[in-house]
């Protein structure tokens, strides 16, 4: 009876480990797998980056190739001006106009105008009323028109818009002209541009001979050449691929001014909606004073496509060979016989593999020197034959230095070599046979020296061994190499002490040789009297 209800025991705790261990692979596999997703999606996003990140600084570098038009004594003709900019708009479809932006005192305002009628009749100086609409100028001390604008036929109306009517406008103006340094303003106020649409407005002076000082520059300010590029068509030209990736993409502008404006918002074409808790943000690198990012979102159909089946399979099969497992142990339970035959071979093979168990546990997998457990039966041993004999012991404690900084900033498995490379250079120290290196615990290792003279040149040789070692340890609050502190005692045991009295003693003096600045050797002074 005892028999049947054990062996339908055993059967439920394999069917409920089978089913968990089964949920657990897939749901790590699972796991493991929308974390290469999402690598794989961010390198993905860091390309789009990258390659609007060069579409824009292309666009903008043509302005330094117009701005030599203006370097000579006077301004060119509009025939000039119009065949470099059809030239530069011919090779760079994203821009909308370039234009040539000139300062006029109100003084000129008349005479300017009267020049430029002859070309536009009804020509003026003009600026956007909160309706939209294009009037004449209010009077200002100072006035920035547009004087050339390319392509001409899309843009009449711009002719002699002031940008200094736009405050946003304005004050980037001035700033370009006191700095003497190109910029980049994300802007709707445009008259080129109708609705919600923005625009990359770049900004270059002109100045007339050398202007070296903020004063300078606004009394030798000529103008500038500007250049507006429709954020959409920017985005879109700096596509990787024609092919949908299921990615929602918004761009921003982070510059100061602009409190984080959503500059295009890049719906998926795939038709799906973004995966929810999935966001990456990548700064663009800052070009010409403007500062974006990029946000975006994988949607589900990205997700769907990067995903395979091998999770649902490892699952599945898990739950398979679970209920294989039991439907085989329920056979087996019908046949006592066959059980206590199969439960004395298992046994068998148990003694053997706990012999080589036994073998294996004695050794630190990792270090490939003692462990700790084979370390306190060691010292046991000797202890007690250090007492018959009246022999002495020591023991040497070490500790690497800053360790924990040095697996947070290098990683574990830069960590885990270290404790190699250490373990290996101490087990060049220790040249007698009874003597035994152990691996401690954690970056702790520890010397077990039978009837030994001179603890402290052993200590010192381990100290000196790793420090040859140069192992780089930048982060180290002691070298930038790693280093490690020791303590060592030695003590003649007597027949009430106990191997964790020398173990203590050690490990006071290695809080001293810590407390003393690190990457140095302290012992721990025993008295006779103390053992007994």
């Amino acid at each position: 009876m005892n028999s049947k209800r054990n062996a339908l025991i055993i059967q439920i705790v394999v069917l409920a480990t089978g089913v968990m261990l089964s949920c657990f692979s897939g749901w790590f596999l699972y796991k493991m797998e929308e974390k290469a997703i999402l690598n794989e999606f961010r390198k993905e996003v860091n390309g789009r980056v990258a390659s609007l990140y060069r579409e824009i600084s292309l666009n903008l570098e043509t302005l330094r190739a117009l701005a030599i038009l203006f370097n000579g004594d006077n301004i060119p003709e509009f025939e000039k001006f119009r065949l470099e900019s059809q030239n530069i708009l011919s090779r760079h479809s994203d821009i909308q106009a370039l234009e040539w932006i000139q300062q006029v005192n109100h003084a000129e305002r008349v005479q300017y105008e009267s020049k430029y009628q002859h070309l536009y009749p009804g020509f003026a100086i003009t600026e956007r009323t909160t309706q939209g609409y294009l009037v004449p100028a209010e009077e200002r001390p100072e006035y920035f028109p547009a004087y050339y604008v390319d392509p001409v036929i899309d843009c009449v109306a711009p002719l002699g818009f002031d940008f200094a009517s736009s405050p946003q406008q304005f004050e980037a103006l001035k700033r370009v002209r006191d700095t003497a340094m190109p910029l980049v303003v994300s802007s709707r106020d445009v008259v080129q541009v109708f609705g919600d649409e923005k625009v990359f407005l770049a900004f270059l002076p002109i100045y007339k001979g050398v202007s070296s000082t903020v004063n300078t520059r606004r009394k030798n300010l000529r103008g500038f050449v500007a250049a507006i590029f429709p954020v959409s068509a920017i985005f879109e030209g700096s596509a990787l691929s024609l092919e949908p990736k299921g990615i929602e993409m918004q761009l921003v502008d982070e510059t100061a001014a602009a409190h984080d404006d959503i500059l295009h918002i890049h719906k998926s074409r795939t038709g799906f909606v973004a995966y929810e808790g999935i966001a990456y943000r990548k700064e663009l690198p800052v070009i010409w004073g403007l500062k974006l990012s990029l946000l975006a979102s994988p949607t589900l159909r990205y997700m769907d496509d990067k995903r395979d089946s091998q999770p649902l399979l490892i699952f599945t099969a898990g739950i398979l060979a679970t209920f294989f497992i039991v439907f085989y142990l329920n056979s087996i339970a019908r046949r006592n016989v066959v059980i206590e035959q199969i439960v004395v071979e298992k046994t068998k093979e148990l003694h053997e593999a706990n012999r080589k168990l036994k073998r294996l546990s004695r050794t630190d997998s990792l270090t490939g020197i003692a462990n700790r457990r084979y370390m306190d039966e060691f010292l046991d041993k000797e202890w007690q034959g250090a007492i018959r004999n009246q022999a002495s012991i020591s023991f040497v404690l070490m500790d690497i230095d800053s360790f924990k900084l040095y697996n947070d900033n290098y990683g574990h498995p830069a960590g885990d070599e270290c404790l190699k490379q250490v373990a290996a250079a101490l087990k060049g120290v220790v040249h007698r046979p009874g003597d035994l290196l152990a691996r401690y615990g954690g970056e702790e290792f520890a010397l077990v020296l039978a009837d030994t003279g001179d603890a402290e040149f052993v200590a010192e040789s381990c100290r000196r061994s790793i420090e040859e070692l140069h192992l780089a340890h930048e982060y180290s609050t002691v070298a930038d190499i790693v280093t490690i502190s020791v303590g060592f005692c030695t003590i003649v045991p007597g027949q009430k002490t106990s191997p964790s009295l020398i173990i203590d003693y050690a490990d006071k003096a290695l809080y001293k040789a810590k407390m003393g600045g690190k990457n140095r050797i302290d012992s721990f002074e025993w008295r006779h009297e103390r053992s007994n």
